[in-house]
């Protein structure tokens, strides 16, 4: 695959930043890449996983069918997804492929990770600063795709929804509006799921999912873009409540 750069703005730094490794290209102008390696990836092979994993409903198999039958699809997914979700095309591309709005921009950013991280970690490991408590990512300014609570120390850490940093987060609080009232915190369950419940805030009616590693069977290790993948499900449970995930 051909050297390529990519290009984010830094919260923690204040600036852009460019990380030339080799990966395809993403900025927030372009995403140029050798189109038919990337279509091998995240087309036929994301979704033959995604089945494998079980982590298919409704929702997520009309995405998958309709990137089956519609070219570069996944391709311009994932980087739409990144630096354009806001737009009006992107709210029509979702009635057309019979996906809810959110949970299509969600399927596109989980495409991208494996790229972002690539250029977050070099990013990452050039930041001479520390990483501050903040609701979006201190690398690459997405919001967080849950909230975990460590296996071996107990600490409530955020992981990025797009390059998986994790960093500190305060107990007994919104992430997002800072709210610390415990009459407007909550939790729903899922399918009495009581390692994932997701907690949410009626201050700024925002949620974020949830998960107890110390709950977690011996062995058992969690990949942060397949946990956010296989926990869809719960994203749409929050929504129909009536609360929002952050996409920025």
């Amino acid at each position: 695959m051909p050297t390529v750069v990519l290009l984010l703005y830094v919260p923690a730094l204040g600036k852009e930043v460019s990380a030339i490794k080799n990966m395809p290209e993403i900025n927030g102008l372009n995403w140029a890449v050798a189109a038919e390696c990337l279509e091998k990836h995240l087309g036929d092979e994301i979704t033959a996983s995604l089945r494998g994993l079980g982590a298919v409903n409704d929702e997520i198999e009309s995405i998958l069918t309709y990137g089956e039958t519609h070219g570069d699809f996944f391709v311009t997914l994932a980087s739409d997804s990144v630096f354009h979700w806001e737009d009006q095309r992107m709210k029509d591309l979702a009635e057309e492929v019979g996906s809810p709005y959110f949970a299509l921009i969600s399927f596109g950013r989980i495409l991208a990770t494996p790229f972002v991280i690539k250029a977050a970690r070099f990013i990452e490991q050039n930041l001479s600063q520390a990483v501050e408590q903040t609701a979006s990512c201190p690398i690459c300014g997405a919001a967080p795709a849950y909230l975990k609570q460590g296996r071996k120390d107990g600490r409530w850490l955020l992981v990025c929804s797009l390059c998986e940093l994790h960093w500190e987060a305060q107990l007994m609080q919104c992430p997002f509006c800072g709210c610390q009232d415990q009459d407007k915190l909550g939790a729903l369950m899922v399918a009495d799921d009581a390692i994932r419940p997701i907690m949410t805030c009626d201050e700024c009616k925002h949620y974020v999912k949830t998960i107890d590693e110390r709950k977690l069977s011996d062995g058992e290790m969690i990949i942060p873009w397949e946990e956010d993948t296989i926990t869809m499900t719960f994203d749409m449970v929050a929504e129909r409540e009536g609360y929002q995930r952050p996409h920025y």
